[in-house]
């Protein structure tokens, strides 16, 4: 889960242009000082203007595209999802590798770990990896001999992974197409979703065409989403783009969409689909937060909606490794708290 913190607050577009600008500099120094710069600071909600009130609703939807086309210039269309990149030099130096951050790397080495620890699947399981990129986490998957479906808009991505995966035991299979529209093959054990549900405008619908596809004890996983608490200053809304300087710069300079949910819309979503959820957190950074869901046996597909105030009792079972890592850091900053008490009660004694 990506963390509330307080962000210099950008409130003109001219601010905005600097930002990208500097940004652009930093990149030019290394990928640390480009993500240090990006991640200082946040759109003003004020620029984006009064939001529908109804996430679910048409307008709604409508009024996320208009403020993309604002930031990118251009309307959105999903092909706008695709990525240029120089193939030989990203086959030597591949994502997360070729950024050469001893901190990128070693999170998402952690993340993948964590992911799979998480999963558990048995040998031999029949994965779909929906939006698969460069393939950072297709290798790790089939280099344990998963069954690998991977997914992706692109086909010069796809080409990527397959080569990526050509010296190990099982080829991956490809299929390239949009996620809410192309069929998807199947029956799979798991369904990953790694750092791209946040990509589709009709994730609601990608969500409600899984149980199709999906062996009726499958799973589905997401990691590395941005889920935010609902007072994040990041997602100022149920769902939609994410102000923060990472999604800005990729929509802005790469046309990409960039999505952010709100925890209760996002849990609200997967349970009126049907599904429970669990959630698994190291507490490092948003590329280690793992969602599990599992179909719930008692809820149909015909089944009525949850009303948003019963979607928010119990939303989610917590791991319980989680659950000792939450206990500490609260137990760790009472004892934080107390000491500065104590030094405070020292001064003034």
């Amino acid at each position: 889960m990506l963390k509330s913190f307080p962000m210099d607050v950008i409130n003109n577009f001219q601010q905005l242009e600097a930002r990208l600008e500097e940004a652009q500099r930093a990149a030019t120094v290394s990928s640390d000082a480009f993500r240090k710069s990006l991640t200082s600071w946040c759109l003003s909600p004020s620029l984006i203007g009064e939001v529908p009130k109804d996430p679910f609703s048409p307008e709604y939807t409508a009024f996320q595209l208009e403020f993309y086309k604002r930031l990118a210039n251009q309307p959105y269309d999903v092909t706008n999802e695709e990525t240029t990149f120089d193939f030989d030099h990203v086959l030597q130096w591949p994502y997360p590798y070729g950024t050469k951050s001893a901190r990128t790397v070693g999170t998402h080495l952690l993340g993948y770990g964590w992911l799979i620890r998480t999963m558990n699947l048995p040998s031999e399981s029949r994965i779909l990896e929906i939006g698969s990129g460069f393939g950072a986490l297709t290798v790790h998957l089939a280099a344990m001999g998963y069954q690998v479906t991977c997914l992706d808009i692109s086909q010069s991505l796809l080409d990527l992974v397959k080569a990526r995966t050509a010296h190990l035991p099982k080829p991956i299979h490809t299929i390239c197409g949009d996620m809410a529209t192309t069929d998807l093959g199947g029956p799979y054990d798991a369904v990953i979703f790694n750092a791209s549900l946040h990509h589709s405008l009709q994730h609601r619908a990608v969500i409600r065409r899984l149980d199709a596809i999906l062996d009726p004890a499958g799973i589905i996983a997401f990691t590395a989403e941005p889920v935010v608490p609902d007072d994040s200053q990041l997602v100022p809304y149920p769902w939609g783009i994410r102000l923060g300087g990472l999604g800005i710069w990729a929509i802005c300079m790469e046309g990409w969409l960039e999505l952010g949910f709100q925890e209760s819309y996002f849990t609200q979503m997967l349970r009126q689909a049907g599904w429970r959820l669990k959630r698994a957190n190291l507490g490092i950074s948003g590329e280690t937060d793992v969602w599990l869901a599992q179909k719930t046996p008692s809820v149909s597909a015909a089944a009525p909606s949850a009303s948003p105030a019963s979607s928010l009792v119990q939303p989610y079972e917590l791991d319980p490794e989680t659950e000792l890592l939450r206990l500490t850091k609260l137990l760790d900053a009472y004892e934080q708290g107390r000491f500065i008490r104590f030094m405070k009660w020292l001064k003034g004694a």
